[in-house]
């Protein structure tokens, strides 16, 4: 036999306290409780008593604890509402952490690439004031270049040629520093 209480709904808890009903169901949003954008939507004994805590501060008035009574009055009579309503909160907070999770990982992804971003930029800084303080002035060239001011390309050039063409080079380069032809070739 159904019981003759009736669920405590939105309306009823704002009326109640004095609170909008629009107060209450952005709240009850924020906190993944099963709500529909209505204020005839049921509240449980647990959204009861955590709107209570969260809006009567102090004491409990009279009219929330007679609200909660009614709740869980009306809980133990259907329990098969009660438990829908507090199956749909359970999946509702699954799918935000969910939502959460995967917003953590975009984030941890655009981090982790704004720091390669980074690290790249600054290996190629490092790289270009290298070049700049290695490279000879105009003023002061006098026609030799130091093994630590030649171009990459060079290097790429020197690795593609045959043996003997690169034991010349290394010869050549050796009157430049202290290069050992045996280490490198």
């Amino acid at each position: 036999m159904k019981s003759t209480v009736k669920p405590v709904r939105i309306i009823d808890f704002a009326r109640k306290l004095q609170i909008s009903t629009s107060t209450i169901i952005v709240y009850l949003k924020d906190k993944c409780f099963p709500v529909d954008r209505k204020h005839h939507s049921p509240l449980t004994y647990d959204i009861i008593r955590e709107l209570a805590l969260e809006y009567c501060s102090g004491k409990l008035p009279a009219a929330a604890k007679k609200l909660i009574d009614d709740a869980r009055e009306w809980e133990s009579a259907n329990p098969e509402d009660s438990r829908r309503i507090k199956d749909t909160q359970t999946k509702k907070i699954e799918r935000k952490q969910k939502r959460d999770e995967h917003a953590q990982r975009i984030i941890a992804g655009r981090d982790r690439a704004r720091r390669e971003r980074d690290k790249i930029r600054e290996m190629e800084e490092t790289y270009n004031r290298s070049m700049r303080s290695t490279a000879p002035s105009i003023d002061t060239f006098n026609g030799v270049i130091p093994v630590s001011g030649i171009d990459l390309e060079i290097i790429a050039a020197g690795l593609s040629l045959s043996r003997k063409k690169k034991l010349e080079l290394l010869e050549f380069l050796s009157g430049f520093s202290r290069v050992n032809i045996e280490t490198v070739v």
